[in-house]
Parts: structure tokens; C-alpha cells; sequence
């Protein structure tokens, strides 16, 4: 008879009565996922002054969200969201305490969109967005609509503007883009200074993050099986 693996889960899964339970004792990424949200939950819990407030907020989003979703995809996506909500209200410190294991080494949750993993990245420490990982582009590239939003939050000077720069595409056409400098990128808990950003001609271009940033972060891979970007 073949054994099905039983992975380790933030609960017991000797007691798992659900199916959304099961699926996550079940599944090696869920069960990785459910035990980073139990992480961050518990260290959200120790900093916030709410405790009661943050508990409930917990319970319900266990019932109307996570036990909403009838499939794999949909759990990922809803834990992904949820690991990212609850990291935010950490500070850089606390959220290297609680994600660091013995080698030094971090994990950041992806979210999956439409098949496609993106990394959450918070801009000059006021706006948070999804990013695509493009070792490909030369440059960190963001919509004009969301260049315009930072411009609106005071955190584009005059003086971090630069030269624009011709970028050639994977379908061999070019666009002029204009560019300004980053005064922060932060992925995880680590930020990164100073990091080259083209803005594209559409609302429509996907957000990406290149070798400007890239190059910066040092080591890293992204591990699909877990569903997140490891930083060494």
C-alpha cells in the first residue's frame, strides 16, 4: 500500500478533520506555506498591541478565506497574500528575526498570477508592488502610472533623474524609455539603494525587475516547488 507523506503543518495534522487541513499536511507547499504564515502570524502577534483584534482577523480569514478556495492554485495565492499582508506590519528587523535560517539565508513568498510568479517589492518605502524576475532586462522597469504615483508621494527628486536609455526587446523592437534612480528597493528584508528604473511606454507593461536590482541582491533562486524567492 503506498504511504502518502504527512508534512509538518503550523497545527497538528494527527487532528486534521477539514479537507482545506488535509491538503495542507498533504501538500509540501502548502504545508511550507502554512508554516511561514504560523512564523510571521506569531511574530506579528508579539509586536502588536491588538492581540485580540489580531486573532479574530485571523480566525476569520481561516474561515471565509482560506477555507473558501476549492483548489491548490487558490490556497497558494490566498497564503501568499496573507504572508505578505502580515509581513508588512513587521519591521525590517523583526521580519529578518523571524525568516532567516541557520545559513543566513531568507525566503521571500511569491505570488502567482495567471501562471506567473511575481515578487512583492515595496518602492522607496511607500508603495508596494508585484515585480516579474527578468535577469534579462538591463534595468528595473515600472508602468508610467506607477511612476506617476511615486512622483505624487514626494519620493522622486529632481536630481534622481538620469539620462534616458534605448531598450531593445525580446520581440527585437526599441523604445526610448525615460529613467530616474530608486532611492530604495525592498525585497524581504533586504533594501537596496540606488537602483536604476526605466519607466515604459504603457499601463500595460509589466512590472520587472532586472539587473539593476538584481545585481545588487547577490545570491539568489527562485524555487518553484515552494513558491518563493530564496536569498542567500
Amino acid at each position: 500500500m503506498p504511504h502518502t507523506p504527512i508534512y509538518a503543518a503550523g497545527f497538528n495534522c494527527a487532528k486534521a478533520r477539514t479537507l482545506i487541513e488535509q491538503l495542507i499536511c498533504k501538500d509540501k507547499r502548502l504545508s511550507s506555506l502554512d508554516d511561514k504564515l504560523n512564523a510571521v502570524y506569531k511574530a506579528t502577534l508579539a509586536t502588536s498591541g491588538g492581540t485580540s483584534q489580531l486573532r479574530y482577523e485571523q480566525k476569520s480569514w481561516n474561515e471565509s478565506v482560506r477555507d473558501a478556495c476549492a483548489n491548490l492554485d487558490c490556497l497558494y495565492r490566498v497564503y501568499n497574500e496573507r504572508i505578505n499582508d502580515l509581513s508588512s506590519r513587521l519591521s525590517p528587523q523583526e521580519r529578518s528575526s523571524e525568516s532567516r535560517d541557520s545559513n543566513g539565508s531568507f525566503d521571500v513568498p511569491l505570488v502567482e498570477t495567471g501562471g506567473v510568479y511575481e515578487v512583492p517589492i515595496l518602492l522607496n518605502g511607500v508603495l508596494r508592488i508585484n515585480f516579474i524576475i527578468d535577469s534579462g532586462a538591463s534595468d528595473v522597469t515600472i508602468s508610467p502610472d506607477v511612476a506617476l504615483t511615486l512622483i505624487r508621494t514626494g519620493t522622486v527628486a529632481q536630481n534622481d533623474w538620469i539620462p534616458g536609455q534605448v531598450y531593445r526587446f525580446a520581440d527585437g523592437s526599441t523604445a526610448q524609455s525615460a529613467r530616474f534612480i530608486l532611492q530604495s528597493l525592498q525585497i524581504g528584508n533586504r533594501t537596496l539603494r540606488n537602483v536604476r528604473c526605466g519607466i515604459a511606454n504603457s499601463i500595460e507593461a509589466p512590472m520587472l525587475l532586472g539587473q539593476s536590482a538584481l545585481s545588487k541582491l547577490g545570491r539568489y533562486e527562485v524555487d518553484y516547488k515552494r513558491g518563493v524567492l530564496r536569498i542567500r
